[in-house]
């Protein structure tokens, strides 16, 4: 495959957080198709080494290292680091697509799951960003970005705790975006709309799609693939001059002011 040259990555290293399933995955997999090498980082070891071996399926050298973390433990995120900078000495990527949520409303969300879910998606964000700081400005195409939510963009009825997370996960990036521009490192804001991830898809019954999709432009849900696409023109000197960005890939969602999307219901 040849790549144009604005989206050549060849000899660049992403860390993948949340790299074994849904868009993460889907992010790794264009990374190498785009000539880069990826570091899959997840909480289980057993599907970051599938990930990457899959990757390194047909490659003549690896493209893929596997290291298994936990976004909920400051101390495997450090390790995380420390083991990218063992092995790279840099990072030209962090692809943040670690997924942690629960539905419920405000009210009904419990303090201790609503302080995990900020937690999580908002200040262990940015510990792991922070740590990759000094690896990323060994580059010169040093790029942050956070996996958002359109629940984040529009409030959703029943999801309140992870939109009020990922409203702040924007503007933690946004305001990266301010500091470490001078830097030399971009950061943005990836957000899909409702995206058939296996996340998702666990929240979602099959049978609903169609009904909770209807009103909405484009009217089906996002592949991982697409999304993934989009992660990888911000990821690109294509996206060379945008850091603070949030790039919205909802499928129109969000442009309907009456629209808030699937109250989604805790599984039993």
């Amino acid at each position: 495959m040849t790549v144009p040259a604005m989206f050549d990555l060849s000899g660049r290293v992403a860390l993948v957080a949340g790299g074994t399933k849904g868009i993460g995955k889907s992010f790794a997999r264009q990374y190498v198709d785009h000539g880069g090498c990826v570091i899959i980082a997840a909480r289980d070891s057993g599907m970051c080494a599938a990930v990457a071996d899959e990757l390194n399926e047909g490659a003549a050298d690896p493209v893929a290292w596997p290291q298994a973390f936990d976004l909920d433990d400051v101390e495997s995120i450090d390790m995380l680091i420390e083991k990218a900078g063992q092995r790279w000495g840099k990072l030209d990527t962090v692809f943040g697509a670690s997924f942690f949520g629960a539905g419920g409303t405000a009210a009904a969300t419990d303090d201790e799951m609503f302080a995990k879910i900020l937690r999580l998606n908002i200040v262990h964000y940015s510990r792991l960003a922070h740590r990759a700081l000094d690896l990323l400005k060994q580059s010169d195409l040093a790029s942050v970005i956070f996996v958002g939510s359109a629940s984040g963009v529009r409030p959703q009825p029943n999801i309140a705790a992870y939109g009020i997370a990922k409203l702040g996960l924007m503007r933690l990036g946004q305001n990266l975006a301010i500091e470490w521009g001078p830097l030399g490192v971009r950061v943005n804001i990836l957000t899909p709309g409702m995206t058939r991830t296996p996340a998702v898809m666990r929240w979602l019954p099959e049978d609903d799609v169609a009904r909770r999709v209807a009103d909405f432009p484009i009217r089906r849900m996002a592949d991982p693939d697409e999304i993934a696409a989009a992660g990888i023109f911000l990821a690109s000197r294509a996206a060379g001059y945008m850091t603070g960005h949030e790039l919205i890939c909802d499928g129109g969602r969000t442009l309907l002011s009456g629209n808030t999307g699937p109250a989604f219901q805790r599984p039993d």
